[in-house]
């Protein structure tokens, strides 16, 4: 109820906003206004203005996911049946404009997201962007709010100029939500380079956290810093997936970015340290035990430290490089990363813990060709993420556990006004492989639990298979104004 209330408190605290904006401006400027409609609605006058619009995306998705379980009441195993899901994948209102001086900018964000998978019954409106430029001088230019960082490419791109349904796994794993931060930015006349430098709070979204119970402070950063150059030597680069602009002379960019997170301290179900664990995952990854998973190598990774008690430090840098002409656009990203925990919390329990390390790092290429231009268009994604973690022990020998994941889409795109109407079709696979000191792990089977009674921790539980390959088709409706 607080998080529902917190929400609709921010909602009308936007809209109060926006409101007082129109009023300060009016009233400055003592100037009839005009008002319309030119890629969403705009009311303006000579000292300000404001463009409103929203975006929406239906989404139907079918997954065959590559797990079964062995019912007990049936006394066989069955496969999971495929699922099924009609939503909105999303549903965003957002403003922008000036006041008072064309070089100071603004825009507002909110995203519903009562309808997403895990948004919840009683729903959630989140305030994804509020922020003020600053843009009188081209080459220090300053923005305050909360915002896109600088960093993971693929959210950097609006999810509305998307030429697959949604975005990679390579986003999934290394992506940033907005942040609260300060940045500054800057470009040359030529608009042929950029860069950007930020600090954000290293929590997105700022959902803060209880400054008088540290030990419980899941989510707390002490500040990301990230920095990126960008350069686009042959002009200035349309940023959108694809090339629906139909673009008549070549486009280019490379890019170079790089982010430092410090002193992180981890939710209960972190990808590096989560609750009760200092690796990735357990014996019961797959389900139920797997045999391939020592029980005595389970228990040493087991750790009583909570989350709040294990920071870390997280340092990637990414690389990127896109390039469209005419029909056909091609964009390629890579991600590497290293992660550092903080091990005094968990050498104070566990002593034999020696040292931690984790290596991650992520791929993505994907591109896009015009059957008929800016109209119908045919794309493809390949993806991987590699996540690499060793502990080492005293007493004992370095435990190394991987998780190789890999994705392929093949899609159709009918593009009826660009980016801002549009039906996208796609299909793909996912598959995930776990392994443990080089071998890996055996999917459980019923005769690895005996009993009494036989099955015993086996049946009725999910199983996932080794690798598992999850089969997905979607498809997604757009329209934005």
């Amino acid at each position: 109820m607080r998080l529902c209330c917190r929400s609709l408190t921010r909602t009308r605290l936007a809209f109060a906003l926006t409101g007082l904006t129109l009023a300060l401006g009016t009233g400055v400027a003592r100037a009839e206004t005009s008002a319309g409609y030119d890629k969403g609605f705009f009311i303006k006058s000579d000292n300000w203005e404001i463009h409103l619009g929203t975006r929406t995306q239906l989404q139907l998705s079918t997954t065959d996911p590559d797990t079964f379980m062995f019912d007990s009441t049936l006394g066989k195993r069955t496969d999971t049946d495929r699922l099924n899901e009609l939503n909105i994948r999303r549903f965003k209102f957002f403003g922008s404009g000036t006041i008072f001086n064309p070089a100071v900018k603004f825009k507002f964000q909110l995203d519903v997201e009562r309808f997403k998978p895990g948004g919840g019954s009683t729903g959630n409106v989140r305030f994804e962007e509020a922020f003020v430029d600053l843009t009188e001088k081209p080459w220090t230019q300053l923005r305050l709010g909360q915002f896109k960082v600088p960093f993971a490419y693929e959210k950097m791109t609006s999810s509305g100029k998307l030429n697959l349904v949604d975005r990679s796994i390579v986003h999934s794993f290394f992506g940033i939500n907005q942040e609260p931060g300060v940045s500054l930015y800057g470009q040359s006349f030529g608009k042929t380079f950029r860069y950007d430098v930020e600090v954000s709070t290293g929590v997105s979204d700022n959902n803060g956290f209880d400054t008088r119970n540290d030990a419980d402070s899941n989510g707390r950063s002490d500040f990301r810093y990230m920095g990126r150059l960008t350069w686009e030597p042959l002009g200035s680069y349309t940023w959108e997936q694809g090339a629906v602009s139909y673009p008549d002379s070549p486009q280019l960019t490379l890019q170079i970015g790089g982010m430092f997170n410090r002193n992180t301290v981890p939710l209960a179900a972190d990808p590096f340290l989560p609750t009760g664990r200092i690796l990735p995952f357990g014996r019961a990854v797959l389900g139920a035990n797997s045999n391939t998973f020592p029980a005595a190598t389970d228990t040493l990774l087991s750790n009583t430290v909570s989350s709040a008690q294990k920071p870390y430090d997280r340092k990637e840098l990414e690389a990127v490089a896109a390039f469209k002409y005419l029909r056909f656009a091609i964009e390629g990203q890579y991600i590497r990363g290293k992660v550092d925990p903080e091990l005094k919390w968990i050498q104070g329990k566990d002593p034999n813990v020696k040292d931690l390390n984790f290596d991650n790092d992520g791929l993505r290429v994907q591109g896009g060709f015009f059957l008929v231009p800016s109209k119908i268009e045919i794309a493809g994604r390949y993806a991987g993420v590699n996540r690499k973690a060793d502990a080492d022990f005293a007493a004992d020998p370095t435990v190394r556990e991987k998780i190789d994941q890999y994705e392929w889409r093949a899609g159709l795109n009918w593009y009826f006004s660009k980016h801002d109407w549009k039906w996208q079709f796609d299909y793909g696979e996912i598959s995930t492989e776990w392994t443990l000191n080089g071998d890996k792990l055996a999917v459980p089977v019923r005769s690895d639990f005996p009993g009494p009674p036989v099955g015993t921790g086996f049946d009725d539980k999910l199983i996932q298979n080794n690798a598992r390959k999850d089969k997905e088709f979607r498809t997604q409706f757009q329209v934005q104004f």
